[in-house]
C-alpha cells in the first residue's frame, strides 16, 4: 500500500515544507534538531531507490536454481533493533558474513524493508550488488515468499525469524535477545567464527 511515485513524493515535500515552516513561525522547533526542511527530498529519494531495487531485484522463481538464504533489511535507526540488538546493529556486516560463509551454490537474497527506501543512499544498494553470492530482492514480492524458497533465513530482530520457526525454516539469529533463540532451530551468532560454524552445521 505504499506509494513509490513522484505524485506522492511531491506531496510528502509539501506536507513537510508547510510542517516545518509553521513550527519555525510558532517557536515550535526542537533544539539540537535536523535542520529545516530535512527531511523534504526524502520522498524522491524513495521513489529513485525503489526503481533501482525493482530494476535489479530477483523473484522466487528465477532463483529456483540456487539454495537460497534469505536475509530481510530493517529500519535504521529503529527502536527494536537499538532495543533488542544493542549489541550489534550493523546489518551490512552481518550480510557479508553470512554471504563469505555460504558455498558457491548458495545465493544470498537480502530484501528492503518497505518503508527504509527513503532513508538509504543508493550506494547502499550498489554495495551489495558487488558481492557475487548477493541479491537484491524485488521490493513487491513477500517475505513469507521468501522464506518458503528458503533454506535458511538471517535476522538480527523482528518477526522474520518467528516467521521462519513456523515455517520449518532454520534461523541466523544475530539478535541476543530474541525469544526464539531458545528453540532448537535457531541459531544465536555473535561473529563470523560463530556465523560460519553455525552454516556450516546448518548445511
Amino acid at each position: 500500500k505504499i506509494s513509490y511515485g513522484y505524485r506522492a513524493a511531491f506531496k510528502r515535500m509539501g506536507n513537510i515544507i508547510y510542517r516545518d515552516t509553521v513550527n519555525a513561525l510558532l517557536g515550535r522547533r526542537k533544539p539540537n534538531s535536523v535542520r529545516m526542511y530535512a527531511w523534504a527530498g526524502g520522498g524522491f529519494r524513495k521513489v529513485k531507490n525503489y526503481r533501482y531495487v525493482k530494476k535489479y531485484g530477483a523473484t522466487p522463481d528465477v532463483t529456483k536454481d540456487y539454495n537460497v538464504a534469505y536475509f530481510p533489511l530493517q529500519m535504521e535507526p529503529e527502536l527494536s533493533l537499538l532495543l533488542f540488538s544493542p549489541e550489534f546493529v550493523n546489518t551490512v556486516e552481518a550480510i557479508i558474513w553470512l554471504a563469505k560463509c555460504l558455498p558457491s551454490n548458495w545465493l544470498l537474497v537480502v530484501k528492503e524493508q518497505p518503508n527504509a527506501f527513503q532513508f538509504r543512499s543508493k550506494s547502499f544498494y550498489e554495495r551489495f550488488r558487488q558481492i557475487g553470492n548477493v541479491a537484491l530482492a524485488d521490493p513487491d514480492t513477500h517475505g513469507w515468499d521468501w522464506i518458503r524458497a528458503s533454506k535458511l533465513v538471517a535476522t538480527v530482530t523482528g518477526t522474520t525469524g518467528v516467521e521462519a520457526v513456523y515455517l520449518n525454516r532454520p534461523v541466523l539469529s544475530f539478535g541476543q535477545h530474541q525469544v526464539i533463540n531458545e528453540l532448537p532451530t535457531v541459531f544465536p551468532v555473535t561473529n563470523y567464527s560463530e556465523v560460519k560454524k553455525s552454516v556450516e552445521f546448518i548445511i
